[in-house]
């Protein structure tokens, strides 16, 4: 089912017992541009402001590609609610957000090469005033 599902999305639990017991808080990202779409891969971490960031690729109902709009996801209440922003990126962000020095946040990420076979290319997304707030 890695893609092929539909009407997904990422979600938040929190456990208050390392770990034996886990409750739903919230829905990380949306779909409201393909409601069949599954939001799946991402990637997530805190800005300077220790607020939750997350980024979060999927795919259309049926098929893998072409890849859903990167959704940058940041969350000011530690996960209760989230403000959601599509973003122009055609990658799949993939492990941890981290913090730089100078306050930028940068992220790992792939995408699939157009043409034939399995090759992928591997990058970094830095974070902008209109990506991923600092």
């Amino acid at each position: 089912s890695h893609g092929y599902g539909d009407n997904s999305d990422v979600e938040l639990w929190v456990s208050t017992d390392g770990g034996v017991n886990w409750k739903f808080r919230s829905k990380v990202s949306s779909h409201p541009e393909e409601p069949d779409g599954i939001r799946m891969n991402h990637a997530v971490g805190l800005n300077g402001e220790g607020h939750l960031v997350a980024l979060v690729s999927g795919y259309h109902k049926g098929q893998k590609l072409p890849l859903l709009k990167l959704q940058r996801c940041i969350s000011k209440d530690s996960g209760r609610t989230w403000d959601r922003q599509l973003l122009d990126l055609d990658v799949v962000p993939h492990g941890d957000i981290f913090a730089l020095p100078d306050g930028r946040l940068v992220c790992p990420a792939y995408r699939k090469l157009p043409g034939e076979g399995r090759r992928r290319e591997a990058s970094v997304i830095f974070s902008s005033a209109t990506a991923l707030p600092r």
